[in-house]
């Protein structure tokens, strides 16, 4: 096993000028005192995009025969990378990349990734989704997970399976959404940043399960049926004033 070097305090959720991230405040409404939004269970242990039905709705996270039992079962997984200096940008290149804690996988079609699936068994393939909470000896830090790569030569990341819930209903009427959000230009999501008290996002999590609380380093995939462009995910979430959002982050977190 390799030991984790976790990143200095402070050093995640800060945007970082070398990574090109943008930092947007995202300034809306918050819900009425009193008012309990509403929650849709979506959390899929362990399964990659693929078992998602063809109406575009999510696996059954109980059922074996679609999940995979095996699959179910591995939540977090070590794969080795052989990164020379191509291999090393074609591997940032598949990544959402984040100042926070962890980086989402964007894409498994090329280089590295694809690479490793080729030889794994399947519990041990990437998935696009899942996350990488540790390269080499680091972790704690997508920045200086991206340096580690970046170096290249042989590093083993440590892949977890995604935790993917669904927010509808949240409400910003009469105040700030009180989160803020950064993302790279190429990316497809929107990391979130600090949250502010008295806001939509942490009135929201005072009525939600644990499990579909918004917290800094979630990745925000979707909202209001828009995804894939973070410009877009950037205006909505900071001009509509009903949200519904999808959001992922690691298993493990």
């Amino acid at each position: 096993r390799l030991p984790l070097k976790p990143a200095p305090h402070g050093a995640a959720g800060k945007t970082g000028g070398g990574m090109g991230f943008w930092q947007c405040c995202c300034v809306g409404d918050a819900p009425a005192e009193g008012t309990s939004p509403s929650v849709v269970s979506s959390v899929i242990p362990s399964a990659p995009a693929e078992f998602d039905d063809a109406a575009g709705g999510m696996a059954d996270p109980q059922d074996p025969l679609t999940v995979g039992m095996e699959l179910a079962e591995l939540r977090t997984f070590r794969a080795e990378l052989l990164l020379d200096k191509f291999a090393a940008r074609a591997a940032i290149d598949s990544l959402d990349l984040s100042d926070e804690r962890w980086l989402r996988v964007r894409s498994v079609d090329y280089g590295p990734f694809a690479a490793h699936n080729a030889a794994a068994p399947p519990a041990e393939r990437v998935h696009a989704g899942d996350f990488i909470v540790a390269a080499g000896a680091v972790a704690g830090s997508g920045k200086m997970m991206v340096g580690e790569l970046r170096r290249g030569g042989k590093v083993d990341v440590v892949v977890c399976r995604p935790h993917l819930f669904v927010v509808t209903g949240l409400d910003k009427d009469g105040g700030a959404l009180g989160v803020k959000a950064s993302f790279h230009a190429k990316s497809n999501s929107i990391v979130m940043g600090d949250i502010s008290d008295g806001g939509a996002v942490a009135m929201w999590n005072a009525a939600a399960p644990e499990t579909h609380q918004i917290m800094t380093g979630d990745f925000l995939l979707e909202a209001n049926g828009c995804s894939g462009d973070p410009y877009e995910l950037q205006r909505i979430i900071t001009t509509d004033t009903k949200l519904d959002l999808v959001l992922s982050r690691p298993m493990s977190a």
